[in-house]
């Protein structure tokens, strides 16, 4: 997605500025939900998707230290509401691919899956709403 221009703009940020307005409602902004449903494949790679996204890379990049992290981090208007609602959604987000997998191999049911995917995810989406509204 961070290869694939539209105008002047990747369509990684062109989808993150389309999912601002969720991200905002949960504390979160748009690169975030983004680089959460990008993580689904596997769980590990949000932030590195995060970090991509806001440096406007077209790879996925690293940052040198916790002091460049926390410099990106904060370019981009994340404060302590932002970090809180972020480690809630990363306890309280959707399972892996794999895991989602299992569920599925594990009972055969869709619908089982399905709540494995959705009890998780809407504990997540409660607790940041909440949150942002309560959090300055």
């Amino acid at each position: 997605l961070a290869n694939i221009h539209t105008g002047d703009r990747s369509l990684l940020l062109c989808i993150s500025d389309f999912l601002q307005p969720a991200g905002s409602f949960l504390g979160l902004d748009g690169v975030i939900l983004l680089a959460f449903l990008l993580g689904i494949p596997a769980n590990e790679i949000v932030l590195p998707v995060a970090v991509t996204a806001y440096l406007g890379s077209s790879a996925l990049s690293d940052y040198g230290s916790l002091t460049d992290l926390h410099a990106l981090l904060t370019a981009n208007g994340w404060h302590i509401r932002t970090a809180v609602c972020f480690l809630i959604f990363m306890l309280f987000h959707s399972p892996c691919a794999t895991t989602l997998l299992t569920v599925y191999k594990e009972t055969g049911s869709k619908k089982l899956t399905f709540a494995a995917f959705l009890l998780p995810v809407g504990i997540g989406v409660l607790i940041c709403s909440v949150l942002s509204v309560c959090l300055p």
